[in-house]
């Protein structure tokens, strides 16, 4: 991977690059600036805020001790609602997840069952 440092030294060394592969140096200097673009656009976006009432699994599972694996699959089943999918996040309803939190730990050990059956009856 090409750091801001390295990318620098290349730049000085554009000349010389575009020697040893035949071609221009201003060819290898747009190059160059196309790539340093690239890295400054290609970092990832900070996060957005959560929306109203909402809460990242992520979050969710650290602030309720579930892993956000669970989280993410009972999304996927529908026992809560997705109110933002991000690239990186997904933002459940975190009312909705306390609910279903609440019937997960009423049976240790038995608590896909318990939310299947409290949920699909209701």
């Amino acid at each position: 991977m090409v750091t801001k440092r390295g990318l620098e030294k290349y730049m000085g060394e554009a000349t010389q690059i575009a020697d040893e592969i035949n071609e221009e140096p201003e060819l290898v200097i747009k190059v160059l600036k196309q790539v340093e673009a690239h890295m400054e656009n290609g970092r990832r976006q900070p996060k957005p805020p959560a929306p109203e009432g909402g809460i990242s699994i992520r979050a969710a599972g650290r602030k309720y001790g579930i892993a956000p694996r669970t989280i993410s699959g009972w999304a996927q089943r529908g026992y809560i609602p997705v109110m933002l999918r991000t690239r990186n996040e997904l933002y459940v309803d975190e009312k909705k997840l306390i609910e279903v939190i609440k019937f997960y730990k009423t049976s240790p050990g038995q608590g896909k069952s318990t939310i299947r059956q409290k949920l699909n009856t209701s």
